[in-house]
């Protein structure tokens, strides 16, 4: 008999948010400007593509998102997410970020297992999309894009490295990361 071991798999997982959760997009657009500023840059290297990530601490419709996530996940997985870590991409007219992936390579441990990006502003007349690299047997330099709007959920393997399309649009994008290890 043939026993399958599986060593890695690598997904998406595309939702939106629902409209029964009690979030107050506004509110949450205001508490994330209050941390639109240099001191709560995950990084001020203009090359890193961390440098459009922010810190922001826990608010009541982020941790609304956050339960929703989990829920979400567990419903389709049966696994378990915890909490790592949460910030915020800002990303301007004409700015960009690109391709990295959430694993701490110093610190495998620490790192997360999930990822979810959750839209909340892009605009609407051109569309943006966040480009996911892959590799697995013999596909090799894989690529898949993904379409998002506002209220969109992306899920996907932190490991994945990833990019965000130029901003085109004169709104700003402004997306919340998320990211969790699995238990």
């Amino acid at each position: 008999m043939f026993f399958e071991k599986q060593f890695t798999k690598q997904s998406i997982y595309l939702d939106r948010i629902p409209k029964i959760l009690p979030i107050d997009f506004e509110r949450l657009k205001k508490e994330i400007k209050k941390y639109h500023n240099k001191k709560f840059k995950k990084s001020n290297t203009d090359f890193s593509p961390f440098f459009n990530y922010y810190h922001i601490p826990d608010t009541i419709d982020i941790i609304w998102i956050r339960d929703y996530i989990r829920d979400f996940f567990y419903q389709k997985t049966k696994k378990t997410l915890v909490h790592n870590k949460t910030c915020f991409l800002w990303m301007k007219k004409n700015e960009h970020i690109n391709s990295h992936q959430h694993i701490d390579l110093y610190n495998i441990e620490e790192s997360p297992d999930f990822s979810f990006i959750v839209n909340l502003s892009c605009g609407y007349k051109h569309p943006k999309y966040i480009e996911f690299e892959y590799e697995g047997g013999r596909k090799k330099h894989g690529k898949y894009r993904q379409y998002y709007q506002e209220k969109s959920i992306i899920g996907f393997n932190s490991e994945l490295m990833h990019s965000f399309n130029k901003n085109l649009n004169k709104e700003e994008t402004i997306n919340l990361s998320f990211r969790f290890q699995i238990i």
